[in-house]
């Protein structure tokens, strides 16, 4: 997905400010007034323009309540490695909680985010799918260029393990373990809290 800004638009009668493109959007609904929950949502792929709309949001509702929880509402297949990391470097940075709800699909880069919220605060819908796998690059040139390509993929692999390991229940052995076997793993939603990705399940299966 890529998001240009002469699609952002405001949508002033439910409260929702989102970029947006045919795949997907990232939006802010209710901006905290009223009480009401101060919510960024991630649709679609991850790439460099929905990256710095959700960095901006996020420190747009910081200076506003920098003690105040923001909710990050997630429905996304993965996509850019280097935007998802973007996007977690600023959570980290920010005093406020985030916390992290994954709904339709949490996928590749996407479960990085939403492993990295706020401890005890992520949750995840009873028909959410989520999945693990290896980063996947595709890039040509000289044997050297490639060479030194997939030593860069490694060592970002090996970072997201790190990351990974670090907000989750797993080691980052054993993430790299899911990376080296080049297989797409998903979880249950039950997976997910027992594997420490996610806290709870919301809402009731019927």
């Amino acid at each position: 997905m890529i998001l240009t800004k002469d699609k952002k638009h405001l949508l002033k009668n439910s409260g929702e400010e989102s970029s947006k493109q045919d795949d997907g959007t990232v939006g802010v609904i209710n901006l905290g007034g009223d009480g009401l929950p101060r919510i960024v949502t991630l649709w679609g792929k991850i790439g460099p323009e929905m990256s710095r709309h959700t960095i901006q949001y996020i420190l747009e509702l910081t200076a506003e309540d920098p003690t105040s929880p923001i909710e990050m509402w997630i429905n996304s297949t993965g996509g850019d490695y280097v935007e998802a990391t973007a996007i977690y470097d600023i959570m980290q940075y920010v005093p406020c909680p985030i916390h992290t709800i994954a709904i339709g699909e949490a996928m590749s880069a996407a479960t990085l985010l939403l492993a990295a919220g706020e401890p005890g605060c992520r949750s995840i819908f009873p028909h959410t799918r989520l999945m693990i796998h290896q980063l996947s690059y595709s890039y040509s040139g000289t044997l050297t260029d490639m060479n030194n390509m997939q030593k860069e993929v490694n060592t970002m692999q090996g970072m997201m393990a790190k990351m990974m390991a670090k907000h989750t229940k797993m080691t980052a052995k054993q993430v790299q373990k899911v990376f080296e076997a080049n297989l797409d793993e998903y979880l249950s939603p039950k997976q997910t809290v027992e594997k420490g990705f996610t806290d709870f399940i919301r809402g009731k299966e019927k």
